[in-house]
């Protein structure tokens, strides 16, 4: 591992949701998040970043859970309004579809700088790719998470459902297939060279409910300013 990616840390919008449904479940503890030095001052200011070494643990921590089950997935289904950090807010201030998830997968290091997004589209249908970095060693059920969010996201944003017509995973079949099936349909890989959710092209033209010009240059410059510091 890198000096780089010792010091890389994530935005805490990344992790709220996840933290307090593990917290209501009792998959989590307050003495669990103190050992896996995650602070709950912290989750209350969206400008602040934690570890992302502290973040894999906790994703450790969760995955074994002998109750955790498919509790990624439906965390991925829950979106807090109250807990958007700016790539987020960027995102829902777009035209469309297309342009939201072209401008989620240009800056996600804003959220995550271990995560990648690949968008590709063909004549008729279009393609999202996802991996973490391997250096990383993240669960399974970060993989499900961020998979499970981004068609809560797509739903959140155009005011429809998103019509997934095949979804690859690169890890094994779970015990909770029917959870994968409600959120992703009925064609389901497993033990696949990628993760990759498939849906139909037109998808990209759906408008964004939220979309407004004027607030996304002004978040747009903010988001910007922050991806700099990351950088440097």
């Amino acid at each position: 591992m890198t000096q780089q990616e010792d010091t890389d840390t994530v935005s805490t919008a990344a992790a709220i949701d996840l933290i307090q449904v593990c917290l209501a479940k009792n998959i989590l503890t307050k003495p669990d998040l103190i050992k896996l030095n995650i602070s709950t001052d912290t989750l209350k200011d969206l400008t602040r970043r934690i570890a992302e070494s502290d973040f894999i643990a906790l994703w450790d921590h969760i995955e074994q859970h002998p109750e955790s089950n498919d509790i990624a997935l439906r965390i991925g289904q829950t979106i807090n309004p109250n807990a958007k950090g700016l790539l987020a807010s960027w995102v829902s201030q777009t035209s469309t579809l297309k342009e939201a998830l072209n401008t989620f997968v240009e800056h996600i290091p804003l959220m995550n700088p271990s995560e990648s997004w690949q968008l590709s589209e063909n004549n008729t249908a279009c393609s999202l790719a996802f991996s973490f970095k391997s250096t990383k060693y993240y669960p399974d059920p970060a993989i499900e998470r961020s998979m499970s969010s981004i068609v809560t996201w797509a739903k959140l944003l155009s005011g429809k459902e998103l019509q997934i017509t095949e979804a690859n995973f690169t890890f094994p079949e779970p015990d909770y297939l029917e959870s994968f099936h409600e959120v992703f349909g009925n064609k389901i890989k497993f033990n696949c060279q990628k993760n990759i959710l498939i849906f139909p092209k037109l998808s990209l033209e759906l408008p964004i409910i939220s979309s407004n010009n004027l607030l996304k240059e002004i978040i747009k410059n903010k988001a910007q300013f922050a991806l700099k510091e990351l950088n440097t």
